[in-house]
């Protein structure tokens, strides 16, 4: 007994908050992901190339997808009302998606131009150029629906678009990268940054999102 006191004292001071403690969980996570990416190195690397390939990568964008039709569902009433000028900020959001799709647009002939290169896996600059004109389209989608923002419901549509335009930017990114004649950890080291970058991204943007509907129940 006195024992499990004293190691519940000193795991307090260890972890004085829930914010140390996910802090804490979070770094292991990462650290334990990357010592096993690297102890798997090859076969990560001929798992992607088998996803980049045999363009499974698609399914991916069913997860933005799914969870804002899942809000929007769950929000029926929220999403059905009409929404004042100061919730649309239709001009702050039209020049955001501009702006990226104006990017979308210069990388995409960048890539075009990669795919003359010798050194580079032709198919796979393909699939990256593919999913840099998805990019595209979906930057440029949310800022054309922007101008027609007038249920709440819309904002949602709007946020799909946005995050499988980021969604396939990065993909289009990491894609160019294992295309590209470069050492095998590096790839590894991008895959892991790509993925803890969009998730935690994702997910707070889906939890503000959440919190903001669930105020009007």
């Amino acid at each position: 007994m006195i024992s499990d006191r004293f190691l519940l004292n000193k795991m307090t001071k260890l972890f004085p908050g829930r914010t140390e403690r996910v802090y804490t969980a979070w770094i292991l996570f990462v650290s334990i992901s990357l010592l096993l990416a690297l102890l798997m190195l090859s076969e990560i690397e001929e798992a992607l190339l088998g996803i980049f390939t045999s363009y499974h990568w698609a399914f991916v964008f069913l997860i933005p997808a799914i969870a804002r039709v899942i809000l929007v569902l769950k929000y029926q009433k929220a999403s059905a009302e009409q929404i004042g000028e100061s919730e649309r900020n239709t001009s702050e959001h039209r020049g955001m998606f501009l702006t990226l799709a104006g990017f979308s647009f210069s990388a995409l002939f960048a890539l075009v131009l990669a795919a003359t290169s010798s050194s580079a896996n032709t198919q796979l600059i393909g699939t990256s150029i593919l999913l840099m004109l998805l990019s595209f389209l979906m930057f440029y989608g949310a800022f054309t629906v922007e101008g027609f923002k007038y249920y709440r419901w819309q904002v949602d549509l709007v946020d799909v678009m946005s995050d499988i335009g980021r969604l396939a930017l990065l993909l289009s990114v990491l894609a160019a990268i294992y295309g590209a004649p470069i050492e095998s950890y590096i790839k590894v080291t991008c895959l892991l940054f790509f993925l803890f970058f969009w998730l935690i991204s994702f997910f707070l943007h889906f939890k503000a999102r959440h919190s903001y509907l669930s105020a009007f129940q």
